[in-house]
């Protein structure tokens, strides 16, 4: 198993060498098991690396120890990890530009793996038949987003991760500066009636001492305890002398385990993964519409409904400075996820994103599962669900944080999709499928990628979330594990596209093919130079779509060498 130390070097070298960022690949050179990083025309960083021509990501660094050579020199120096990124911003070819913020992120990086693993040691966090929800959160929160070099960069958001509860504040809020399509107070869905009634206390309390203020005219709604300072600003909003308590985060450490089969959802100012994870209420109209539209998909076909349910996410309220709709950045929000039952016994519900940790893995093995199977059945299953909404003309964000699994003691996979506010639209398929274009709210000044003009771009978002950010991470997490490869990945999922291809009209099965089986390269979502250039105040993850070598052309190129 690799330390926290050498995953975290190696997703800043897989990220740097998947984008070519600045050019990257032009100054690394690999032999003997050794990767050297040319920084100018006189110094190299050496890392201790394996090389795989075939796979995706080719690079494998295996250990944490990097060191500096300098031309004439007559000693290697060992650069810790904490200069790992320092060294390397000094190099030559590395954008003067975004130094300073490479920098910063990275330390942030640090901090955060350096947490989660101390917990983790000291608390021995392992799944458990008990609790493998919350257990296999733990397991996704260590890996988090992979080849992420800077995933770990939680801020003041990082000290949820150890906390078994957390208090909440709760803010008074002029009723006209809250959007929302409820009719019920959060109070009466989040609090039991003795609490509801010290918070109307408070209520009263407050907008007591506010002259000509009534409490009819303002609604109470909850905020994580690291937005006081950026609430407190806004003057429309009222502190109230009230707190309530949520359990443990998930692993994105702004949902929480509410209540049974219930996450509450906030809104914070906190930026990780390069946006700041404020809920405006654009998005949460959107994922009202998006709902719908899901819904009505799996009404209309059996098959879909078999293998997908959806969670209910239409309890939300956002507040903001502005009154309009798209301008409101929803810095004050909530929303409750209700998670839908399956109606079948389930031996555990959990993130796809856990199925990255080698240990998941394990854990299903000690429950008596045949793990290469049971993997193989997922793959095929994730695949032909992703491909299935696409011939609709629809695609959810589908990596690994946006997909709670089901499972029963059977081997039997079924999916429930989160956060619908980021599903894309072909309208011009939808059309097509007699299906109604959902009534998207978008700021059009922004960029967006939520409406696509073609089938094509829509199969992007399958191609980069679904396969190179969902599945080739678990392909890996398996090979940890010892239960399958990276080759034997790529000819399953190969399979599995020709068989779909096979049962879509001619015009999908083309696509298809020229997009994704026979294209030379295939779309990539880069993060590290979108990142690492974008505003501090963007509400959305940063990344911009560059290209790789289909990596079925890889494995075909590499087996024509071996049988050479």
């Amino acid at each position: 198993m690799h330390s926290w130390q050498t995953d975290q070097l190696h997703s800043l070298i897989a990220a740097l060498y998947l984008e070519n960022f600045a050019d990257f690949r032009r100054y690394c050179h690999f032999s003997d098991d050794q990767l050297r990083i040319a920084l100018d025309a006189s110094r190299t960083i050496h890392l201790s690396a394996t090389w795989q021509a075939a796979a995706m990501q080719p690079v494998n660094i295996t250990s944490d120890i990097a060191t500096l050579t300098v031309e004439g020199g007559e000693d290697a120096s060992l650069i810790a990890l904490s200069d790992v990124m320092t060294v390397l911003t000094s190099a030559d070819w590395w954008p003067v530009a975004t130094r300073s913020k490479a920098l910063r992120l990275w330390q942030d990086a640090l901090q955060g793996r350096r947490a989660v693993a101390t917990f983790t040691v000291g608390n021995k966090t392992t799944v458990t038949a008990t609790t493998p929800e919350c257990s296999m959160e733990r397991l996704a929160m260590q890996i988090d987003r992979p080849h992420h070099p800077f995933a770990h960069a939680k801020g003041k958001l990082l000290p949820l991760f150890t906390q078994q509860s957390s208090q909440v504040d709760w803010w008074a809020v002029p009723s006209e500066l809250v959007f929302t399509k409820q009719s019920s107070a959060p109070a009466t869905l989040l609090l039991p009636p003795a609490e509801q009634a010290k918070l109307t206390a408070a209520l009263e309390a407050r907008l007591a001492l506010v002259p000509g203020a009534e409490p009819q005219a303002y609604l109470a709604l909850p905020a994580l305890e690291s937005e006081r300072p950026v609430l407190a600003a806004q003057k429309q909003l009222l502190q109230l002398d009230f707190q309530s308590t949520v359990p443990a985060a998930t692993s994105s450490l702004r949902s929480f385990y509410y209540a049974e089969q219930r996450h509450l959802k906030f809104a914070t100012s906190q930026a990780t993964l390069g946006a700041k994870r404020t809920m405006p209420p654009r998005y949460l109209h959107n994922g009202d519409a998006a709902y719908a539209l899901l819904q009505q998909i799996l009404n209309n076909d059996v098959k879909l409904r078999d293998s997908l349910q959806l969670c209910d996410e239409r309890n939300w309220w956002a507040s903001g400075a502005a009154t309009e709709l798209i301008a409101c950045q929803g810095e004050l929000a909530a929303q409750l996820r209700v998670f839908p039952d399956t109606g079948r016994a389930s031996l555990a519900r959990f993130t796809m994103a856990a199925l990255n940790h080698p240990d998941a893995w394990q854990w299903l093995n000690a429950q008596g599962f045949a793990v290469h199977i049971l993997w193989l059945d997922l793959c095929t299953a994730f695949t032909q669900l992703m491909l299935r909404l696409w011939h609709y003309g629809v695609l959810p964000e589908c990596h690994g944080q946006n997909i709670q699994i089901w499972l029963d003691e059977h081997q039997q996979w079924r999916f429930i999709l989160r956060d619908h506010d980021t599903l894309r639209i072909c309208p011009t398929q939808l059309k097509h499928q007699q299906l109604p274009v959902p009534d998207y709210q978008i700021n059009w000044h922004s960029p967006n990628t939520l409406v696509l003009a073609d089938q094509t771009k829509l199969l992007s978002y399958f191609t980069t979330l679904g396969i190179q950010v969902n599945l080739y991470p678990i392909a890996l997490a398996i090979s940890r594990a010892g239960f399958g490869n990276e080759t034997l990945f790529w000819q399953h999922l190969y399979q599995v596209i020709s068989d779909i291809s096979c049962a879509l009209p001619d015009a999908a099965a083309l696509e298809i093919n020229e997009a994704l089986v026979a294209a030379s390269h295939w779309p990539f979502k880069a993060i590290l130079t979108p990142l690492l250039n974008a505003d501090e105040q963007v509400t959305g993850m940063p990344s911009a779509i560059t290209e790789i070598a289909n990596p079925w052309q890889k494995q075909t190129r590499a087996e024509a060498r071996y049988a050479s």
